[in-house]
């Protein structure tokens, strides 16, 4: 017979945003309990919530549960996740995709505190704000988990009617990308395209309209953590070329003609994005 795991959640932040921390405690209905506090870097409330759904149903998956009971500190995103393909606010959109598809891929049956949230849910999270430290039996203690949020474009110009794409190279020229970079506090996905355009190519570009958002994780093992990434990306038509110098994080910076740049692209998600922007642009500059 099928084991069932119940899980409490909850998330908490002093500030918004702020240092944030999730609570996460796991029954399975063969008498076996674990507890995990995580901290997971700066958030908003409504992020870390996201983030701790998330982290329940891998740990779930991880751990082949296949039927879970999931409770939730915020009643709202139960709705939203049963029903809504895709939420408005850059903030929360790839994570309610994430979250949603976690919860599409398991037997789970949402629920929300009717009153108080449960208690040592609610302790662990105040402690992931406060200590970067996994409380959980069993698992590493060096496992940490955070949100990593950046802004990007297409940085495009137009050459004898053709239009020509920027990207720079990083890993000795073995990797090409779209220029992006980490939102600073304050800053909106906007703002940050645009310094982030300016610091790496030189480059001054106007928005003309957000693309998509891509998402994906990765080890960052100085720190033992694993970041959910969540990147925006605009379609970005250059004002002037080589306003300041670039601040020297890419090992080349280049023009390429669109299929040329599209072939020199090393991550598929960021092809699907040139795509959009290429579409983009004949709507825009018919």
């Amino acid at each position: 017979m099928a084991q069932h795991l119940k899980i409490f959640t909850y998330a908490q932040t002093p500030s918004q945003p702020g240092m944030a921390g999730v609570g996460l405690v796991l029954e399975s209905s063969n008498g076996r309990r674990w507890e995990i506090a995580e901290n997971i870097g700066v958030a908003t409330l409504l992020q870390a919530q996201y983030q701790a759904i998330i982290m329940a149903l891998l740990w779930a998956s991880e751990h082949r549960y296949r039927q879970v009971e999931l409770w939730l500190d915020n009643p709202q995103l139960i709705d939203s996740l049963l029903h809504q393909r895709q939420v408005e606010s850059l903030e929360v959109a790839g994570l309610h995709k994430r979250a949603r598809r976690l919860v599409r891929s398991l037997q789970v049956r949402l629920r929300a505190y009717r009153s108080q949230p449960h208690a040592r849910s609610r302790e662990l999270a105040y402690a992931g704000v406060k200590e970067r430290e996994d409380l959980s039996p069993g698992t590493a203690p060096h496992s940490h988990h955070a949100i990593q949020q950046s802004a990007g474009g297409v940085v495009c110009r137009r050459v004898n009617g053709e239009w020509q794409v920027c990207l720079i190279s990083k890993k000795k020229g073995s990797v090409w990308s779209l220029p992006k970079g980490r939102l600073q506090s304050g800053e909106t996905w906007e703002s940050t395209a645009t310094r982030e355009i300016l610091e790496e190519t030189g480059h001054l570009a106007t928005i003309a309209g957000r693309l998509d958002q891509i998402e994906y994780y990765f080890y960052w093992r100085d720190n033992h953590t694993l970041y959910y990434k969540l990147v925006t990306f605009f379609l970005m038509p250059v004002v002037k070329e080589n306003v300041t110098p670039p601040d020297g994080e890419a090992d080349a910076i280049a023009w390429f003609p669109w299929e040329e740049g599209w072939r020199k692209l090393y991550y598929q998600s960021e092809k699907n994005i040139l795509r959009l922007a290429k579409a983009r642009l004949r709507e825009l500059y018919p």
